[in-house]
C-alpha cells in the first residue's frame, strides 16, 4: 500500500480500472439478479416456462462441448505431432472461426446447406430442414472448436517429449504411449478447453437465434421474452439462471 501512495499515477489507474469493472460488469450483473425481486422469481418459477429452455441449454452444451473438444483435440494432436504438408495453412484454418463472430458460421451454414443452399439445392437439388438441435449442434462444433484447439495444442507443445520417448524405449506402442503418457500430460489443457468451450457455448446467442427455430435455449428465450412480450422481469430471471449455470 505504501508503494501505491508513492506512485499516485498507478493508484489512479487501478482505481479507474476498479470503477470500470464495477460500472460495466458488477453492476449490470447485480441489476439483472435483483430486477425480478423475490415475488417475480416465485411467479416465474411457478410458471415453468423456463424448464424447456433450461433442458435444451444443458443438452446442447453437453453435446456441442463434447464434439468441439474432441475435434479440437484431434486437430491439436495433428498440428503438434504430425509432419503434414501445409501445416501453417491448417493452423490458420484452425483459428479462422476466432476471427469472426460465431454467428457467421451459422450464416454460412444456411447459405450452403439451407432450403435454397448453394450445395444442398444447387448441387444436390435437395431442400433439407437444417434448423433445430442438430443444426445448432453442428454449427457450434465448428464455431467453438478453435478455443479447444488452442488450449490443447499449447498443453501438448509444452509437454516433455522425453517422457514419450522413454515409454517407447521401454517397448510401449503408439496407443499405449498415447493413453499412458500423452493424454495425462494434456489434461490441464483439456480441462481448460472443456470449461472454456462449455461457457462460450452456454452463452451463445447468435447461432441458436439464426438456426435454432423453435429450439429455444436460455439466451434466445430471454431475447424472445423482451422483444415479443416486453417481459423484462421474466427475461432477467432467465438471465439469472444462465448466470448461475455459468458460475
Amino acid at each position: 500500500m505504501r508503494s501505491l501512495r508513492r506512485e499516485p499515477a498507478l493508484l489512479l489507474a487501478l482505481l479507474a480500472v476498479a470503477a470500470l469493472v464495477l460500472a460495466f460488469i458488477v453492476y449490470p450483473q447485480l441489476n439483472v439478479v435483483l430486477t425480478p425481486g423475490p415475488g417475480g422469481y416465485v411467479q416465474f418459477l411457478q410458471e415453468g416456462t423456463w424448464l424447456v429452455p433450461l433442458r435444451n441449454s444443458v443438452e446442447l452444451t453437453l453435446l456441442s462441448t463434447t464434439t468441439a473438444v474432441l475435434l479440437g483435440f484431434v486437430y491439436a494432436y495433428a498440428m503438434v505431432y504430425s509432419n503434414m504438408r501445409w501445416k501453417p495453412f491448417f493452423r490458420l484454418v484452425g483459428i479462422l472461426p476466432l476471427l469472426s463472430p460465431p454467428f457467421v458460421v451459422a450464416a454460412a451454414y444456411t447459405l450452403l446447406f439451407g432450403a435454397r443452399g448453394i450445395v444442398s439445392y444447387g448441387v444436390f437439388g435437395q431442400s433439407p430442414n437444417i434448423y433445430g438441435l442438430m443444426g445448432v449442434w453442428g454449427v457450434q462444433t465448428i464455431a467453438f472448436f478453435p478455443f479447444a484447439y488452442q488450449l490443447i495444442a499449447d498443453a501438448l507443445s509444452r509437454s516433455d517429449p522425453r517422457m514419450e520417448q522413454a515409454a517407447r524405449n521401454l517397448g510401449a506402442g503408439s496407443w499405449r504411449v498415447f493413453w499412458t503418457v500423452t493424454l495425462p500430460l494434456s489434461r490441464p489443457g483439456l480441462g481448460a478447453a472443456i470449461l472454456t468451450t462449455a461457457i462460450y457455448i452456454l452463452e451463445d446467442f447468435g447461432n441458436p437465434q439464426l438456426i435454432g427455430g423453435v429450439f429455444y435455449v436460455l439466451p434466445t428465450q430471454a431475447y424472445s421474452l423482451i422483444s415479443s412480450f416486453g417481459e423484462y422481469t421474466s427475461a432477467a430471471a432467465v438471465s439469472t439462471i444462465l448466470l448461475l449455470l455459468a458460475l
